[in-house]
């Protein structure tokens, strides 16, 4: 089978992930050179972000998305609606629904669900226990006054015996930072807003750290100042990969006490790693990718 991957625009994780699933590819970064490419001879592309007419190459299986817009648009519909050989991609399940269920107008075409592979090498448990106490909260673009509200329960919680870092995901930080932290982290609390898929929350886990999420249910409560206009109040979550071996989950603070109390009582419990090897790994996306590559 001859493939045809275009990486414009794909985003480096997902990008790493591919790299790592044996499927051999001739690759085009600068869509510019398409021209120069004669598609006919591929039984599929795979165009995260660039859209083609598929209608020219009837004999090619397409795959677009998951970078082409976050929601349908006329652009979208009108290139691949009714088309048999095209297919959008989304990485979770709540990210689909947000295509076929709030735009059902508009969505004329299959939508599958595609994960991208977690680095279950780089991001493991680390080697060595230690009598020091290390948590983290990590926050993505969610109201300031609910980070106040935890960091101020977290740290009094915490007291002198143990460390709390806060990784702010606006504001930057380094990843090799990140993963030190968690390969000696007890367990993270996360404050974060929609996610598609959530490398790095899947990260953490991977590190077989337990995670308490408040977990957001509307797109709308991103908080992103300056943007033009606000998500809308389309159903989400904060962590659409996740079981019970996680970690606890909660969605208002009156409920957080009452989580961060199961999720210190039970830490010993969690198996967080054995959930993302079940479900991330890049041999299990890899299985996911290949099926949708069949030809036609």
């Amino acid at each position: 089978m001859k493939v045809l991957l275009i990486t414009t625009h794909l985003h480096k994780k997902n990008l790493a992930a591919i790299a790592n699933y044996g499927i051999e590819f001739d690759v085009i970064e600068d869509p510019r050179h398409l021209q120069h490419v004669n598609i006919h001879k591929y039984d599929c592309v795979y165009s995260p972000a660039i859209l083609i007419d598929p209608r020219r190459f009837p004999h090619t299986r397409f795959i677009f998305g998951p970078h082409v817009s976050v929601f349908p648009t006329r652009e979208i519909c009108a290139a691949i609606s009714g088309v048999p050989n095209a297919i959008y991609v989304q990485p979770s399940e709540w990210a689909r629904d947000a295509w076929t269920v709030s735009h059902r107008d508009m969505v004329g075409f299959p939508i599958e669900v595609l994960p991208f592979g977690v680095d279950t090498a780089r991001f493991c448990p680390g080697a060595t226990e230690t009598e020091d106490v290390y948590v983290f909260i990590y926050f993505k673009r969610r109201h300031p006054s609910e980070l106040a509200a935890l960091r101020e329960i977290v740290e009094k919680w915490a007291g002198t015996s143990a460390t709390v870092r806060i990784f702010d995901y606006v504001s930057g930080y380094k990843e090799e930072d990140y993963l030190d932290y968690l390969k000696k982290s007890s367990f993270g609390i996360w404050l974060g807003s929609h996610e598609s898929q959530g490398f790095a929350l899947e990260e953490a886990l991977s590190c077989n750290v337990p995670l308490l999420v408040w977990d957001a249910t509307k797109m709308s409560q991103e908080f992103s100042p300056g943007a033009q206009r606000p998500h809308p109040p389309i159903p989400c979550t904060s962590a659409p990969y996740w079981d019970s071996r996680c970690g606890e989950k909660f969605t208002q603070i009156n409920e957080f006490p009452a989580a961060f109390s199961r999720l210190l009582n039970n830490l010993d419990n969690y198996r967080p790693r054995e959930y993302i090897l079940e479900n991330l790994t890049h041999e299990k996306c890899a299985e996911k990718f290949a099926q949708l590559l069949r030809p036609l």
